[in-house]
């Protein structure tokens, strides 16, 4: 599976086909920032796309090493999603995104 940018900053939230869907607002879609470089054109997943978990950014509160999904969870729009707690500075930060991905997508 491969992971692509859906926003960065912004997020719009709605509801379609029965789930939570995201979507970048149309000034900020195929942008990211990234520090010390500025704001970059990257490939992005464009339109809306379904929203399977909820990452929560927190230097301050080291994650669990084995985090247990069906008890970190948070709602969002009358959702209940899965939550990953990471710690955005650590370097393995995108490649825990982009396995959690295929792990909830594949079956647990």
């Amino acid at each position: 599976m491969t992971a692509r940018l859906v926003g960065d900053d912004q997020i719009q939230l709605s509801l379609g086909e029965g789930r939570l869907m995201a979507s970048a607002p149309e000034a900020l879609a195929g942008k990211l920032e990234i520090r010390g470089l500025g704001v970059v054109n990257v490939r992005h997943a464009g339109g809306r796309t379904p929203v399977i978990y909820a990452a929560r950014l927190d230097a301050e509160t080291p994650p669990d090493r084995i985090p247990d999904f069906t008890r970190q969870s948070t709602r969002l729009c009358g959702f209940e999603l899965p939550e990953l707690r990471l710690d955005p500075f650590a370097p393995s930060a995108p490649s825990v995104l982009r396995a959690a991905i295929v792990y909830l997508t594949q079956g647990r």
